[in-house]
């Protein structure tokens, strides 16, 4: 089997644009804004409920549209490719700030975001079997 035959790109595009909107800005929030205060004000948490709210939304929409049979893997996938380019990213902008990076953190993160994606995953493959079908995309 092919690699495009196996990946419903379509799919996983439409899922990590709704990822990308709504996870990476509060873990940039996180990341950047209260990181490097020393005070802990419990921002953090809350930040990081809705990045995971984020990452479960975007790949539960990727399993809900795909059309290849593997909801769970296109939900992991998708939340795990959102998470290592956002990181990616993020570790670039920190290293050029001078700033170290928290690896023990990125790997507790990494955990939740393939989590996100196995609950998102869930989550398109009961809407798949018990609700409304997706639009097409465009």
């Amino acid at each position: 089997m092919a690699l495009k035959d196996q990946w419903d790109t379509q799919a996983i595009k439409a899922g990590a644009s709704v990822a990308v909107f709504l996870a990476v800005p509060p873990s940039l929030i996180a990341r950047f804004m209260i990181d490097d205060t020393d005070t802990n004000n419990g921002w953090a948490p809350l930040l990081s409920l809705l990045a995971i709210f984020g990452f479960i939304i975007g790949s539960g929409q990727a399993a809900w549209r795909q059309r290849k049979g593997t909801p769970i893997l296109h939900g992991m996938l998708t939340s795990t490719g959102v998470f290592v380019a956002a990181q990616f990213v993020f570790a670039i902008v920190k290293l050029a700030m001078g700033d170290d990076l928290r690896f023990m953190r990125i790997v507790t993160s990494f955990s939740l975001a393939m989590f996100a994606g196995l609950i998102g995953g869930l989550l398109g493959y009961y809407l798949q079997r018990n609700g409304p079908a997706p639009k097409p995309l465009a």
